[in-house]
């Protein structure tokens, strides 16, 4: 028998998407040293630079910070 729209629902509750999830300030700080190590590689120039960063600021779940790291290598 399939699971009704309800219980559907209730097991999306249970299981929340990772991306959707809210940042604490110390993920967004790891992201801004990620950021910055890789400007320091020479990776990325102050322009890009400074608008990840501002981007990382202003991110509000996991899902805002992956399109503003995933070109970069994560750090050890």
């Amino acid at each position: 028998m399939r699971p009704t729209t309800l219980e559907r629902m209730a097991g999306d509750l249970e299981r929340p998407d990772p991306a959707l999830m809210r940042i604490s300030d110390d993920d967004r700080n790891r992201v801004a040293e990620v950021l910055r190590e890789a400007a320091g590689e020479g990776r990325l120039d102050l322009e890009e630079l400074d608008q990840r960063l501002e981007a990382t600021y202003a991110a509000k779940t996991y899902g805002d910070l992956v399109p503003i790291t995933v070109d970069l290598p994560a750090l050890p």
